[in-house]
């Protein structure tokens, strides 16, 4: 029965079934029940991680084949010379011959295949093409690889005609080699036999690169540092003995010493190099903590590592220095397959390196790039498509994250970055919704707020979000019943943790309104209903993702909120009010040499506000809604200003550094020596005292300007406890009556 057969596969079956199902298809009786079949064991063919056994796999296939096939016996004793006598040569079965070319697009399949829906083909020659497509296979390899399955292909018809039988021995006598000359097209037997075994010593080679042991057979010990504490050295040991404590098979730990012998290097080099900052008995530790959290009996993660040792460098720093990393690393351990896939990554976003914010034309570029989320949508669950979600988001992070811990990105690409990252991730949930929900399209628009549509977006930001729909396009009980879910889909634990934290206290009427508002009532409540807050925070925000033929109306709304005039006293009354709460209740003393950004006073969070104040308080009627322009207009008309864009980006660039390394509240002096550097660097500064310098001039600056700008209030005596917000009171044009 098909519940039988799913139960073996999945529980009892061996790898060449692997192999076999590859290629099996529905060809006759139910055909209905037999896709149903093959689409519940697609879970077992591919799996969704990098799966490095299956190449270990395949090499003992291949053996076996070897050892038991009746017309490979000179295979039993050595492998199959290549040479000029290829009379009785399978070219099957023998070295160079068909199967090592179907083995190694098979492997490569088997691996990459699992997020790489194209691989998943039954057509030898189409899967060695869509590797080649994918990186997986360089061109030349995979256009030689070919030509040689192609012309052994050509052969083994040949040999079969000849014979009259099913046969891959090329004939031994001279005659029918001559008929198999005739058949072929060639001018003479050496040609034939020339040109056979360079295609068989292009195929072998490479076989013999991917399915080769890369066991350590180096006799010499290994060397761990000195001052490794008892606790480290007992981890060490088990390390040595083939990690068997987190559960790695018998046949698997033989070919770990390569990553022993790495993570020892490792720890002498990096005390060597780091002896201010690194302590080899933490590194010990902390990898010992990552190691447990792989799967039980993921042999496959570790024998990545051994195979590419060089991985440590993306996986040690951060389980070190950054907390938001070790979280995501611990949460999905796959994350170390995308640093074996041959992908474009680094290259989207790297070459903006520097303190130097790049063109906006070149901004623009970075954002356009896609990210690859298809394997999302080609699941067919709803559950796992959410799972799946929640490890794309979480794989992208961590190489962003990375790429920027290392220089390799700078800070404003790296904000974009992230930001444009969020906004696919907005748009995937959307249509997973959509889908689930049997909608054609999303009906809701979303409104980003803050950081994310200023694209600013930094470590573990989380998603500031107003939702909008079209009362005449979709009813109140749809559009809510579909942001439910997309609130569930957004942020709800699952096993790879949340897609990001969603805060939608910004809404009309804060936590008291509806999640979900028609565009009327939001127009309503903006310009008759809504308190100077609400109007502050509207500044930095626009349309993200969703029903995009909102988008006119949403920002002839913002338009009018901000550019109307108000009633000025009111407003500066509103604004000192809310400052003075958030004064109280959020905002700390800190000094200078410590990483603290956000809170402190002149810090972050008083230049944002700051910024949307000014731009409420005096608007300057610009074409673009956008924050930077709006601010750059309110400059030109007030130069005292002049320094606040800098100040938002030295405040931001802190908060970036802080977060990853989840220092906040910790002396700068604490960081890595190479964190620290690229910190100046990006802060425009040469030194630790002169980065401390800047920080309190940017923030008694900020204070500064704040002061001046509740200056007439001071006067008076203001007190913000005494005096009541109501609905934002507006001023009539000039001209107008009313």
């Amino acid at each position: 029965s098909c519940d039988l057969a799913e139960e073996y596969y999945f529980f009892r079956a061996s790898p060449w079934h692997r192999l076999a199902l590859m290629k099996a298809r529905v060809v006759a009786g139910d055909r209905i029940a037999g896709q149903a079949f093959l689409e519940t064991i697609t879970a077992f063919i591919w799996r969704q991680n990098l799966d490095y056994r299956a190449l270990d796999e395949l090499a003992e296939i291949k053996n076996r084949i070897n050892l038991e096939h009746p017309t490979l016996k000179v295979e039993r004793q050595w492998r199959e010379p290549i040479n000029d006598e290829i009379g009785g040569f399978n070219v099957k079965l023998g070295s160079g011959g068909i199967r090592e070319i179907e083995f190694i697009a098979n492997a490569l399949q088997l691996v990459w295949g699992g997020k790489r829906y194209s691989l998943r083909t039954p057509n030898t020659l189409q899967a060695i093409s869509e590797l080649q497509r994918s990186n997986q296979l360089e061109n030349d390899l995979a256009e030689d690889l070919i030509r040689s399955y192609k012309l052994l292909r050509r052969i083994e018809n040949a040999i079969q005609i000849v014979g009259n039988q099913q046969t891959h021995l090329i004939p031994i006598q001279t005659q029918s080699q001559q008929n198999l000359l005739v058949l072929l097209g060639a001018e003479d037997w050496p040609s034939v036999v020339a040109t056979l075994n360079h295609h068989r010593a292009v195929v072998s080679q490479y076989f013999e690169a991917l399915f080769a042991e890369h066991a350590d057979n180096v006799d010499d010990p290994i060397e761990w540092p000195a001052s490794l504490s008892s606790t480290a050295q007992e981890i060490v040991t088990a390390w040595e003995n083939g990690y068997r404590r987190y559960g790695v098979s018998k046949e698997v730990r033989h070919r770990l010493q390569p990553l022993t012998r790495a993570l020892a290097d490792y720890l002498k080099n990096a005390q060597k190099n780091e002896s201010n900052t690194f302590d080899a008995n933490t590194t010990v530790l902390r990898l010992n903590e990552f190691f447990r959290s792989l799967p039980q009996g993921g042999g496959q993660y570790f024998r990545l590592l051994a195979e590419s040792p060089r991985l440590l460098d993306s996986i040690i720093p951060p389980l070190l220095y950054s907390p938001a990393m070790s979280t995501l690393l611990k949460q999905s351990p796959h994350i170390i397959d995308c640093y074996m896939e041959n992908t474009q990554f680094a290259a989207t976003f790297a070459g903006t390196e520097g303190s130097e914010e790049p063109p906006k034309g070149e901004l623009e570029a970075i954002g356009t790039k896609k990210f690859d989320s298809e394997y999302v949508l080609q699941a067919d669950r709803y559950e796992t498509r959410l799972e799946r979600m929640r490890r794309f988001v979480n794989e992208q992070l961590y190489q962003l994250y990375l790429l920027f811990l290392q220089g390799h990105l700078g800070v404003a690409a790296f904000q974009t970055a992230l930001s444009d990252l969020a906004v696919h991730t907005i748009e995937l949930a959307l249509e997973v919704v959509a889908q689930n929900m049997k909608l054609t399209s999303s009906p809701i628009t979303v409104i980003g707020m803050g950081k994310l549509a200023l694209r600013r977006m930094s470590p573990l930001s989380d998603l500031d979000l107003i939702f909008i729909f079209d009362q005449d396009k979709a009813s109140l009980e749809v559009a809510s019943k579909f942001v439910s879910r997309l609130q569930t889909a957004i942020a709800t634990p699952m096993r790879e943790g949340i897609v990001y934290e969603l805060d939608t206290r910004l809404r009309p009427s804060g936590r008291s309104g509806a999640p979900t508002v028609s565009i009327d009532s939001f127009a309503a409540h903006q310009l008759q209903r809504a308190h100077t807050w609400e109007h502050i925070a509207l500044v930095p925000s626009g349309v993200v993702a969703g029903d995009r033929a909102l988008q006119p109306r949403i920002e002839k709304i913002k338009r009018q909120v901000i550019m109307t005039p108000r009633n000025q006293q009111q407003f500066l009354q509103d604004a000192a009010k809310m400052w003075a709460r958030i004064s109280q209740h959020r905002v700390k003393e800190f000094a200078s040499d410590v990483m603290f950004s956000k809170l402190r006073p002149g810090g972050l969070m008083q230049s944002e506000y700051l910024a949307a104040c000014h731009i409420l308080q005096q608007p300057v009627q610009t074409e673009s809604l956008d924050f930077d322009a709006l601010l750059a207009a309110r400059i030109a008309s007030d130069p005292t200003l002049a320094r606040l864009p800098e100040i938002l980006q030295f405040w931001r660039i802190q908060q970036l550094w802080e977060r990853l390394l989840g220092s906040s509240g910790q002396p700068l002096e604490s960081l890595p020596e190479e964190y620290l550097s690229h910190l100046l660097s990006q802060s425009g500064v040469d030194s630790l005292s002169k980065l401390l310098e800047k920080k309190q001039m940017s923030a008694d600056q900020v204070i500064g300007l704040t002061d001046r700008f509740f200056a007439d209030l001071a006067s008076h005596n203001f007190q913000p406890d005494d005096w009541l917000e109501t609905n934002v009171e507006w001023r009539p044009q000039a001209g107008t009556t009313g």
